[in-house]
């Protein structure tokens, strides 16, 4: 366990002006980029799921009804949803 103090060769640093009293590892200041990419990648994997399920209905809605155009609005409503998706994102990004 830790005992709360600095260790010698630069493995703890003090958190600084903010909260003199907080320790950190460089564990943890690599996890936040960690948790950034696994962020990013979470969110473009559900772009990717909002651009493929509306085709993937409207095929399926094709096949149940016998009708041809299902498939083809199912598909350009989930490129419009994800191209949507992805600029909410990107821009919510640009305001933080």
């Amino acid at each position: 366990a830790l005992s709360g103090l600095p260790r010698e060769g630069g493995q703890w640093s003090a958190g600084g002006a903010e909260n003199p009293c907080m320790l950190t590892t460089m564990a943890e200041e690599n996890n936040t980029s960690v948790g950034e990419a696994l962020s990013w990648a979470s969110r473009l994997i559900a772009i990717g799921i909002l651009m493929f399920l509306p085709a993937v209905a409207g095929n399926w809605a094709d096949a149940r009804l016998g009708t041809s155009w299902l498939g083809l609005t199912g598909l350009v409503a989930g490129f419009v949803l994800g191209l949507v998706g992805l600029v909410r994102i990107t821009a919510g990004r640009g305001r933080r």
